[in-house]
Order: C-alpha cells, then structure tokens, then sequence
C-alpha cells in the first residue's frame, strides 16, 4: 500500500496525489476494524507524509486487519454506508 501512496504521489504530484490516495485507502481498509474512523482521519490530511503516517499506524495496529464482525457495524460504519448510499 506504502508502494501504491508513493507512486500516486510520484505521478500526481503531491497535492492531487494525497486526494486520489484517499479513495485507495478506503478501497484497501473497507470492512476492517476502525476502517471507517481511519478513512475519515486519514481523508483529513494534506501532506502525503502525514497519509503514509496515518495509514502505517492503522496497519501496523495489532488488530487492524481483522474483518468488522457481520452485522456488527458500528455508528461510524453505518454513517457512511448511509452517505454512500445516499450519493
């Protein structure tokens, strides 16, 4: 993933580059734990340095890559399921 960001970053530039990042990271922490407070935070930045920071503290995180339980998605999950249903 730290690959996929650098390249992004390396063929955009920076500032676009950190933009079409962020959708990727959703696409690669989709139904994992935390996911959706993850791409909210992560989604905030604007340097690709502090996206490469953020998104190697949610992987390196001991349960990160756990899948979100079924049916047990939490308030911040079921937000964002409403606001891409909704788009």
């Amino acid at each position: 993933l730290l690959g996929h960001l650098a390249a992004l970053s390396a063929f955009y530039g920076e500032y676009r580059g950190v933009g079409m990042a962020g959708k990727h990271i959703s696409w690669y922490s989709k139904g994992l734990r935390a996911g959706a407070a993850s791409r909210h935070r992560v989604n905030q930045v604007e340097s690709w340095g502090a996206q490469v920071d953020m998104v190697s503290e949610f992987f390196d995180a001991e349960d990160a890559l756990m899948p979100r339980a079924q049916g047990c998605a939490g308030a911040a999950d079921r937000q964002t399921q409403a606001t891409e249903l909704a788009a």
